[in-house]
C-alpha cells in the first residue's frame, strides 16, 4: 500500500506483492532435499542457512521495483503499517499482511487506519518522529 494515503479514500494505490516465493529462494537446495527438514516451517528452513545481508537488501530493492512497476510510481522504502522499516523480507513479521511502500525515506503512515474494519473504536493514532502508533 502506498504510504500517506487516507483509508477512507475512494481510490486507494495498492498492489499484491508475492511474498514467500522470494523467500522460498533463499531456502537451498540440500535444504529442500532434506528429510529432516521437512517438518520445518519456511522462516525456520531459511535460517538453516540465512542468505547474506547483500541478497536480503537486493531482494526487498526487487520487491519495491516490482511494487513501483504495479503502481507507477517510483518507491524507495518499505515500512510496516506500524511506520517499522523494512530493509529485508525476512524483516517481515510472519503475522504481516500490509507492507507500506514510501517514495522517500521518511515513513507518513495511513490516515483514518482507526476507523478501518477490524480495529476497535477506540483505538489511538498519533505520528511521533514521521511514525504512525496504533495502539
Amino acid at each position: 500500500m502506498a504510504d500517506d494515503q487516507d483509508i477512507l479514500a475512494e481510490t486507494l494505490k495498492f498492489t499484491y506483492v508475492e511474498i514467500n516465493e522470494r523467500l522460498s529462494k533463499f531456502v537451498p537446495d540440500k535444504v529442500w532435499k532434506s528429510p529432516a527438514a521437512q517438518r520445518y516451517a519456511l522462516n525456520q528452513k531459511i535460517e538453516l542457512a540465512p542468505p547474506s545481508q547483500a541478497m536480503q537488501e537486493q531482494c526487498m530493492l526487487e520487491i519495491l521495483e516490482e511494487v513501483s512497476n504495479k503502481i507507477g510510481e517510483q518507491y524507495e522504502s518499505a515500512w510496516l503499517i506500524d511506520g517499522q522499516r523494512m530493509l529485508s523480507p525476512l524483516d517481515l513479521p510472519i503475522q504481516a499482511r500490509i507492507l507500506v511502500v514510501s517514495r522517500g525515506e521518511e515513513f507518513c503512515g495511513i490516515r483514518n487506519l482507526e476507523k478501518f474494519e477490524g480495529v476497535p473504536t477506540q483505538s489511538l493514532r498519533e505520528n511521533v518522529g514521521g511514525a504512525t502508533y496504533v495502539n
